[in-house]
């Protein structure tokens, strides 16, 4: 049989201390998860922006190709024209390559996204569960430290006989 050797103050001042122990662990669990939640919440919100960002560049893609296509409609020499048109069709060209060059970084993006959202959630799965059962036992054994903290109570409010 188990053994508790101990004063009754020593041993209050232990289960306060498990009861902070308690806390402590489910406050941080919480803010684990938390944390989680936010950079997933963050990942999802990033990624997100590709569809304005291409939105943007079909906007300016289309504006661009009208307004350069009317130009060519239009009898007009000189170097203010060759100047339009190289600039314009420059932006064009610039256009289709930062689309590209987005494509490509959101593709990464979204690989790195991926591999850090399930180490996050491994990672926090693992916490979680060694956390819980440190918890479970801090509990169980706090609730055993209580009870022979009463069972004296009680002993001595009764008197030794």
């Amino acid at each position: 049989m188990a053994q508790l050797s101990m004063t009754t103050e020593s041993a209050q001042e232990l289960s306060a201390r498990y009861v902070d122990q308690e806390g402590a662990i489910g406050t941080a669990r919480a803010e684990v998860k938390a944390i989680i939640d936010q950079v997933e919440a963050l990942l999802n919100e990033a990624q997100a922006t590709e569809a304005r960002m291409n939105a943007a560049l079909d906007t300016l893609n289309q504006s661009t190709t009208t307004t350069l296509t009317s130009a060519q409609g239009v009898e007009w020499t000189g170097a203010s024209r060759e100047r339009f048109t190289a600039a314009t069709s420059d932006l064009v060209a610039t256009i289709d390559r930062t689309r590209a060059n987005m494509t490509d970084a959101y593709g990464e993006f979204r690989a790195s996204a991926q591999n850090l959202n399930v180490a996050l959630r491994d990672v926090g799965n693992q916490f979680d569960t060694a956390s819980a059962e440190a918890e479970a036992a801090t509990q169980e054994y706090r609730g055993t430290l209580d009870a022979h903290i009463q069972d004296v109570d009680e002993l001595f409010a009764r008197g030794i006989s």
